[in-house]
């Protein structure tokens, strides 16, 4: 018996490699089932026979890819046989050939080579693709290896997910206002319409902006205190320690020259801040060499817009304070 030429008549079913870890399925391996038609004398073989699988990196020549596989005692019908190949993760997207020795089973004579190799056609390949190779240089996958693949988009608070035919939509149920499981977002004016927004743990942002009434917590309840730098902008009121909660900051400063003052009297001089208003506090800051012994500085707010800074001399001479810029920071409740 002189076996003929080995023709592949299709390549079926490469079973690819699929990520456990991306899919949560158990990967399906490298091994692939190849169908061939076998000869006998020019007619379609019919027994069982020994065959060897070997494969290459070109048609004729070349390198072995895998070491030969070798498939004993099986079984061909009218000319079809089935064998299962493994040859292990070597589909790259490079060609391949399949050379195919055969020999009746048990037969003592060396194996019949038909030529020439036969190429394997893209299914095989398909193992790379299953891999996703382009993702490994920064590509994007649009499908893998023609399977359905399942892929769930779960929503969660502060995003929704809306299918529709091929197209899959995200959007978030971003608010300006003050409603639980919810992004917060600026409204259209550029601030927030909430009546209160709380952030219990830390809350860090380089301007906290809050245009409309209400108020702004930051901390938890039982927080010791409140670090803010750099300088922040207060719009609307500031409650501190549960105290009068403060609606203005105004700092004013202004170059005094107090007049010689004669015992147990005093001088004024008045600094422009504007805004302020009567009954406000207010807290002076004094230039070092405007300090003397027996003496002190008092301030308040005596007209609207207007500080007043008094010279107390309390001892028994005339005292001429040194001039310099004097600050008042008025806090408006």
């Amino acid at each position: 018996m002189k076996p003929e030429r080995v023709i592949a008549a299709c390549t079926l079913l490469v079973s690819p490699v699929l990520s456990s870890s991306a899919f949560g399925q158990t990967p399906v391996g490298t091994a692939f089932t190849y169908q061939g038609s076998l000869a006998d004398a020019g007619s379609p073989a019919t027994g069982s026979y020994d065959f060897q699988f070997t494969l290459n990196d070109t048609a004729i020549g070349g390198v072995r890819v895998r070491p030969t596989g070798t498939r004993t005692g099986v079984n061909a019908t009218n000319g079809l046989f089935t064998v299962s190949l493994d040859f292990g993760a070597v589909f790259a997207g490079s060609k391949r050939w399949l050379e195919i020795g055969v020999k009746p089973a048990g037969s003592p004579n060396p194996l019949a080579i038909p030529t020439p190799r036969e190429e394997l056609t893209p299914a095989p390949n398909a193992q790379y693709a299953s891999m996703a190779g382009g993702v490994m240089t920064g590509g994007a996958v649009r499908s893998l290896s023609g399977q359905t693949d399942v892929v769930t988009l779960a929503a969660t608070n502060g995003l929704s997910v809306s299918p529709s035919a091929g197209t899959v939509t995200v959007t978030t149920n971003a608010t300006a206002s003050n409603s639980a499981s919810t992004i917060v977002s600026r409204d259209g004016t550029g601030g927030f319409a909430a009546g209160t927004i709380t952030a219990a743990g830390g809350l860090l942002s380089n301007s906290i902006d809050r245009a409309t009434a209400g108020s702004l917590s930051i901390g938890a309840t039982s927080a010791t205190s409140v670090t803010i730098t750099p300088d922040t902008v207060v719009t609307g009121t500031l409650r501190l320690g549960g105290g009068a909660a403060m609606s203005s900051v105004l700092t004013a400063t202004a170059a005094l020259n107090f007049p010689s003052t004669v015992p147990q009297s005093g001088s004024d001089l008045t600094i422009i801040a504007t805004g302020a208003v009567a009954g406000a506090s207010v807290a002076l800051g004094i230039p070092g060499g405007s300090i003397l012994a027996d003496s002190c500085y008092t301030a308040w707010v005596s007209s609207v817009s207007t500080v007043t800074v008094r010279f107390n001399n309390y001892s028994a001479a005339v005292q001429d304070p040194a001039s310099g810029t004097f600050r008042a920071t008025v806090i408006q409740f």
